[in-house]
């Protein structure tokens, strides 16, 4: 009798437990029980059992199934139906790929690799300062033999090929690789070198042709290696370690039709515009020009683009594919503000960030407009994004904050196509990135005796776009929905919740 007591009134707590969820708008799809658990890819998620020197990596699926063992010292996620697993005994790390079953398709032999993708992943055989890259398909078949010294540039998360062709590079990593030394090429699937590695510096496939620099020069190849422009222009950017720190293109490329090119002391410093057959579209007339987005592009007068100087500050607006002012340079430049030009201010979804105000005595306040240049966000905020990296004007929100402390954003709020705060400036510590419809936010969290904020204080939960809270901030934390679920830290365990049907 106490036994059925015992279980009725356990089955009594859950009832109650999984109706209070209900309520809330989510329901808990895998109790907690994991050290760590990461999003879902292709059906199943990564977890971990164990901490530091003694974890091990697994998969469930989506009713909490273990369909791989927790056997493997780190593991990745899926992509093109295999995943990344690694071993370690301590003194040396060896990474392979298992498939959905967990069938090593490749046995962990690797000093480290990539994920797949197109059916092909980057390896690399021997240590990170002399090892050399190549590529395997989806049977661990050698496609393209371990004989570069880097594939697809530092920051190229999915370092490989990119329609057809990877971005290639030979030199020494201890020396050349910090002294932007060494060369660049492309090679096809095949393995041939079809843009030879030659060239000093190279940027991205971008309709066709590529941006390729040869002693300080400038000029464009297409996908057969041909040099389209010839190399006469010569390379400046300023904005060098910016660009690369932000993850950007750092050489000039072509964006509907056009390219944006500084023209030298042949053209008194100015940037203008030619095409792909090399003529000069919109005049060499211009401080700073941007690559066209939506067909408008950033131009700017008055200052150079140089970084954190304040007597360089100029005015901005937008031209269209002709040369004509559409939206009248009437903006402030804000050429030290890293997230400026480089980032955010290009039209995406019919909006553009823009910024009004002083560097220096720093007043410098950002807003939105659309493509007649009308003010639609004011021009009141410290700061706005709106797309690059995480954001964009998806679900017509921007994230927009005032003030800033050592740790970070001070306090962030979302804004909509009118101006209208959707989410109030200041009401959760942090806004993620909305994924599947909903956003992570955090609430609650504590500052330290500096003001900086305290992370691992407060709690997440998640909003929809329209600010409203479906899943109330009750987690330690938490990551970003995926294929419907969303890893939750309770009591120090890693679960998986969904939303309420």
């Amino acid at each position: 009798m106490k036994r059925v007591f015992a279980r009725c009134l356990l089955v009594l707590m859950c009832l109650g437990v999984c109706g209070a969820a209900l309520a809330e708008g989510y329901v808990m799809a895998i109790p907690p029980q994991y050290d760590d658990g990461r999003e879902f890819s292709e059906g199943l998620a990564a977890v971990r059992v164990g901490e530091w020197g003694t974890e091990k990596w697994g998969f469930i699926d989506k009713a909490g199934k273990e369909v791989i063992s927790l056997q493997y010292d780190y593991a990745g996620d899926f992509h093109d139906g295999l995943a990344v697993v690694m071993v370690d005994d301590g003194e040396t790390s060896r990474w392979g790929f298992i498939d959905k079953t967990g069938k090593e398709v490749v046995s962990p032999q690797y000093g480290e690799v990539g994920d797949f993708r197109d059916g092909l992943a980057t390896v690399r055989v021997g240590d990170e300062e002399t090892g050399k890259w190549g590529f395997i398909n989806g049977t661990g078949k050698e496609v393209v033999p371990p004989r570069y010294d880097s594939i697809g540039d530092w920051f190229d998360d999915e370092a490989g090929f990119h329609d057809g062709l990877a971005m290639v590079w030979i030199g020494d990593r201890e020396t050349d690789w910090f002294q932007n030394a060494g060369k660049w090429g492309f090679i096809d699937k095949a393995g041939e070198e079809v843009v030879p590695v030659e060239y000093d510096k190279v940027g991205r496939f971008r309709e066709g042709l590529v941006g390729v620099i040869k002693d300080g020069l400038l000029g464009f190849v297409d996908e057969t290696g041909a040099v389209v422009i010839p190399l006469t222009y010569v390379y400046d950017n300023p904005w060098f370690s910016v660009v690369e720190s932000y993850q950007m293109d750092f050489v000039p490329f072509f964006s509907e039709g056009l390219a944006a090119i500084w023209g030298g002391d042949a053209h008194n410093g100015q940037y203008g515009y030619i095409d792909k057959e090399g003529n000069v579209v919109i005049p060499f007339a211009y401080d700073y020009a941007a690559p066209f987005s939506e067909g408008l592009a950033y131009v700017s007068e008055g200052g150079a683009l140089v970084f954190d100087d304040p007597t360089k500050d100029g005015k901005y607006g937008f031209i269209d594919k002709t040369g004509e002012v559409v939206v009248p340079l009437v903006y402030d430049c804000d050429y030290s503000d890293c997230g400026g030009i480089i980032l955010e201010q290009y039209f995406y979804d019919g909006f553009a960030k823009a910024s009004k105000g002083t560097v220096f005595p720093t007043n410098m306040k950002y807003g939105m407009i659309d493509r007649t240049g009308t003010v639609v966000v004011p021009m009141a905020y410290d700061w706005v994004w709106h797309h690059g990296w995480h954001w964009n004007f998806y679900g017509r929100l921007a994230l927009v904050g005032l003030g800033w402390d050592r740790g970070g954003w001070e306090s962030r709020g979302l804004v909509d196509e009118t101006g209208k705060e959707v989410v109030a400036v200041g009401y959760y510590d942090d806004i993620g990135p909305f994924s599947e419809g909903l956003a992570r936010v955090w609430h609650g969290a504590s500052k330290d005796e500096y003001g900086q904020i305290e992370y691992g204080t407060g709690a997440y939960g998640f909003i929809d776009t329209t600010g409203k809270e479906v899943v109330p901030c009750i987690f330690d934390n938490a990551r970003d929905f995926s294929e419907g679920l969303a890893a939750v830290l309770v009591d120090g365990k890693w679960g998986y919740i969904a939303i309420a049907e």
